[in-house]
């Protein structure tokens, strides 16, 4: 039997949590760190984290061409950081007592909900 701890949350609690956070200044004032985050939490929500990679997100979210080559620039790993910069800041003030955590793990661009 899985313990409270392992049971998946609840998508609209999810939802919730991600429209808090794309409402506060840390991410409301910069649409590329705010549509990453959203595009990453939507895709892992709708059981297609799958699909969650770094050309996916250079085209599909930060607008890149489909000649886009990781290989070749930084860009997404680099958002990457900004989006788990600000949500490390977001959860250490304002974000300290909401019920859900959206973590982005270094290395990774799959989000996990706690």
């Amino acid at each position: 039997m899985l313990n409270q701890e392992t049971q998946p949350l609840p998508p609209h609690l999810i939802e919730q949590q991600l429209e808090r956070i794309g409402r506060h200044p840390l991410f409301a004032n910069s649409h590329s760190l705010r549509a990453f985050l959203e595009y990453v939490v939507r895709k892992t929500l709708a059981g297609e984290a799958d699909q969650i990679k770094e050309y996916t997100i250079a085209t599909e979210v930060l607008g890149r061409s489909e000649n886009f080559d990781a290989r070749d620039t930084s860009l997404v790993r680099t958002k990457a950081f900004n989006v788990r910069t600000k949500l490390k800041a977001y959860y250490e003030r304002e974000g300290a007592a909401d019920p859900v955590l959206i973590v982005l793990e270094p290395g990774n661009y799959v989000p996990i909900f706690k």
